[in-house]
């Protein structure tokens, strides 16, 4: 199912691409700013479409994109009830919301766009990944992730344990609840699909690829403190955009040349984007 064409956004919209590409060499960076719960989570004018995507993977492979584990009730029960009390989710039908925290969690899958993923702290403080309904995975599988710690879920990803893991604990024991801290994260892809899960098989960029077929991921990622619980809701909105796009922003196209250009070999292998780094440098030339 392909939804691409409705979850980009127009050329020459720069707000689409304000602060990803900032004019340094690459490197990790949390890059956190504050924001409304409701500003992060309304409804953005693809909703029908993303939530009828959504809709159909967790129809036809619930298992595969949605994991709960029970210590996970508390948090998954409180924000559910936040959200709904900011009227983001109707409340459920036909039984109370505390007495079924895994259908609770299928209903953030029906009812909202972005992703959920739910973390707690564990008995030596380490935050672990408890619950989750992701349909948009990019190119990782949920069943590998659930009930490990974030230094580990991380572990995968070159140099950022190193460079940021310390910050990253620090910054999620210091959050405080009621407020929305947001980040960006980019990635390029050979095909516009909003779900990646490694299932599926799809495309990789290749050394040849032309303009047409090079599409920038975003996921706008949102952590939000669950006070009662302790636990931590972290949600990714993601969203598809052809690489033409960028190259009309001009803030954007230089900015993703640099980062590109000295981005770690180690790195764009994580990326997937050994072999066609250096062409898609010549495309934004």
């Amino acid at each position: 199912m392909n939804i691409s064409e409705r979850a980009g956004s127009s050329a020459g919209d720069e707000s689409c691409f304000a602060g990803l590409f900032p004019d340094v060499d690459y490197q990790f960076q949390m890059r956190m700013r504050r924001m409304t719960v409701r500003e992060y989570f309304k409804r953005s004018a693809n909703a029908d479409a993303v939530l009828a995507e959504r809709e159909c993977w967790l129809r036809t492979e619930p298992l595969r994109y949605a994991a709960y584990l029970p210590e996970a009730r508390e948090s998954v029960e409180e924000a559910f009830g936040h959200l709904r009390d900011l009227d983001l989710i109707p409340p459920l039908d036909g039984q109370s919301d505390s007495e079924s925290p895994e259908r609770i969690l299928r209903e953030f899958g029906h009812r909202l766009e972005p992703d959920v993923v739910f973390l707690r702290p564990d008995a030596a403080r380490d935050f672990r990944m408890v619950a989750a309904c992701v349909c948009f995975p990019s190119s990782w599988n949920l069943e590998e992730k659930i009930g490990r710690p974030l230094a580990e879920i991380h572990g995968p990803v070159p140099t950022l344990n190193a460079e940021l893991g310390g910050s990253i604990s620090k910054f999620l024991h210091r959050m405080a609840p009621g407020v929305a801290w947001c980040r960006e994260n980019w990635g390029l892809s050979a095909s516009p699909e909003l779900n990646h899960h490694p299932s599926r098989g799809l495309p990789r960029l290749e050394s040849t690829v032309k303009l047409a077929g090079v599409w920038l991921r975003v996921e706008r990622q949102a952590l939000v403190a669950l006070q009662k619980s302790g636990g931590i809701l972290f949600a990714i909105r993601v969203e598809v955009f052809p690489l033409a796009n960028v190259i009309a922003d001009h803030s954007a196209r230089l900015g993703m040349r640099r980062a590109l250009e000295t981005m770690s070999e180690d790195v764009a292998g994580y990326k997937g984007l050994t072999a066609a780094r250096k062409r898609v440098v010549e495309l934004l030339a």
